[in-house]
Parts: C-alpha cells; structure tokens; sequence
C-alpha cells in the first residue's frame, strides 16, 4: 500500500523533518540542533540510510524553513563528504546572508551559496496551487507562506521567525501543517490570505489535520485563530530541555498545550496499546521541565522522558521518533509508529 510517510526525527534542541513520498523520493525539511548535537547527527543519518538506498541515494528536496542554527547547523555534517546524499532542489527562508554563522565557519551559508538549484521559494502566498517541485506521486505541497514580514533580511529572533517557510502536505484528503518556527503573526498571514483568495477549502478537513506546531510548541505560535481554523486532531512537538529569555521558560508550555487541545476541540486518543509519555515546561506550580503521566491523546513530544536526581535540579532525558503514516486507502487513514516505549495508561 502506498504511503505518504514524516518522520519527527529526535533533534535535541532543533529540527529535521523526513517526508517519504509514495513513489520513495524524499523531503528534507530542516537539519539542525543546538543540544545534543553530536548525539543528533548520527541518528539523522541512521534514519535517512533507511530511505536513501530506495531512492538512488537522493534526496529530492531540501527546505530550510528559516535561518535559526537549530534549524540548519548539521547541513555540512549530514548532506556533505564521502557518501553522502545528492541534494537535487532547495528552498530556504529568509535571506541566504542570515545565514552565516562564525560558530560553524559559515558551513551551511557555503553549501546553499554553492548548491546549484537553491533559492527561497515565492514570497507570495502559494496557497493557489500546489508546488510543483515538493508535489508528485499523488500528493500535494502547498507553500503557505514564507518571508512573511515582506522583508527577508530581518535579523531579529522574531522576524526570523515570523519569515519561516511553512508547508502544508495533502494526501488521500490527510493535511499536516510543517510550521517551521512561524509565529502567530504568520499564521495570521495564512488566514487571511486563504480568505482573500477564497480558499477556505485548504483549512477544514473531513479527514485527518495535523499540526508540527510552530517554533517547538512555544506560546508565541499555534494560536487560537489558528488552531480552531485547522482544527488538528494530532500534534507533534520537537522538543527539549532548552531555557530561553531571562525567566529561564521553556517549552512547550503545560498551559498552551492545553489551551491548543481545548481550541482545536479534536485532539484524538491514539489507539489502546498506545500509551505513551510527552515532556512540557510545568509553568505554575515548580516551574520546571516534567513528564507527564502515561496518556494515549495525540500530543506527540520528541522528548519523553525526565529522571531527577536527589536534588531534584539535575536531570537525564531521553528522546525518540515520531512516524506518520498517511495510507493511500483504508481505515483509519493515519497510522503512527514510535520509537520511544509504550507504557500502560
């Protein structure tokens, strides 16, 4: 049976997204970790040598959704040196000079600078028709935004953010939203586009919506308006222990990702034998990372597992995979696979 195949690789602090397209040519959407990243390389390319092979050791398309280093610092060690894979297409948010970055020698500015069919996709919204290079065998990619500030050089964390490429897949009447590190401010972008261009039909969905919520389930994205427009009945989160700004918050929030389960008012259970465990910031109460207890609702976290120590300061964690299978035919149209244990709710 064909299938439409994202995989929420385990990034640490960071992103990388496999799309395995029915026919076995591939997507790459971001390759980047700011933790962990020594561990996460080998794991991203442990994953891809599953596919390339299939696939003449080609990866059809490469998508930097925007230029944060946690969304593209591993491009040298991944996709350049001996063996590695041929990278046909690229897109990239944001301008190609944000992308220097003395940390890494400018790797990843070299290889897009280099790489010969690369450049950001429309900076108008593409939502009219699908993208003719991300769209083939049966399925449909829609670019909904990117560079969405209308000004591409923005160096700020959030304009960076809010220029995020954002990508909508469609398959057997399936939608998954890839929001990158889009902010609220983007996704009202969509909006209104989609209701300027009269497309509403791109939103609602009688089938399955699901959402890789923007910017690692943070506050500042997968806001009201949007998630009651998409209505997503799964969520996936790359996700770790990082703090960020001077609270020392991190994300997600206990308190949005409940509020983005009550706005949606869809959030399925998966299946009886699929319990599992996610990872939010407990922002009342202790204000620190916490697992939470076994569940099976569809709130799909990288990062599963907390193990204090005596102190109840330090920490070990432990992350995994998420798999969506997106059936050409069938009941139910969506499977899910996990490379984290299942436990008993």
């Amino acid at each position: 049976m064909a299938e439409l195949t994202f995989i929420f690789m385990d990034a640490g602090q960071g992103d990388c997204t496999l799309v395995v397209y029915p026919d076995n040519s591939l997507a790459l959407i971001d390759c980047g970790s700011i933790k962990n990243s020594k561990e996460v390389a080998p794991q991203i390319k442990l994953v891809l040598n599953r596919y390339l092979p299939g696939n003449s050791n080609t990866i059809n398309n490469f998508v930097v959704t925007h230029p944060d280093q946690d969304h593209y610092n591993l491009i040298k060690e991944v996709l350049s040196g001996t063996g590695a894979p041929t990278v046909s297409q690229v897109y990239y948010g944001g301008a190609l000079d944000l992308y220097k970055n003395s940390n890494e020698s400018n790797a990843a500015y070299n290889w897009l600078k280099s790489h010969g069919k690369c450049g950001p996709p429309p900076n108008t919204f593409g939502g009219a028709a699908p993208n003719a290079e991300l769209s083939r065998a049966g399925v449909q990619c829609y670019v909904l935004a990117v560079n969405a500030t209308g000004s591409p050089n923005r160096k700020d964390s959030h304009g960076t953010n809010t220029n995020s490429a954002v990508l909508l897949y469609v398959y057997n009447g399936v939608r998954m939203f890839l929001m990158g590190d889009a902010s609220t401010e983007t996704e009202n972008f969509i909006l209104e586009s989609v209701k300027y261009n009269k497309l509403n039909s791109l939103l609602p969905n009688s089938k399955v919506s699901m959402l890789k919520m923007g910017h690692h389930g943070s506050d500042t994205s997968s806001g009201e308006d949007w998630v009651k427009a998409i209505q997503p009945n799964l969520l996936f989160v790359s996700t770790d222990t990082r703090q960020f700004g001077s609270n020392g918050k991190g994300m997600p929030t206990d308190t949005h990702l409940t509020e983005v389960i009550n706005w949606s008012g869809k959030v399925e259970d998966l299946p009886p034998d699929f319990c599992h465990s996610f990872v939010y910031w407990a922002d009342t109460g202790n204000k620190k990372f916490a697992a939470a207890t076994p569940t099976r609702k569809a709130v799909c976290t990288t990062l599963y597992s907390l193990q204090y120590d005596s102190t109840g300061v330090n920490f070990e964690s432990e992350g995994g995979s998420w798999y969506s299978y997106v059936q050409s035919s069938g009941s139910p149209p969506v499977l899910i696979g996990w490379t984290g244990p299942k436990t008993t709710c």
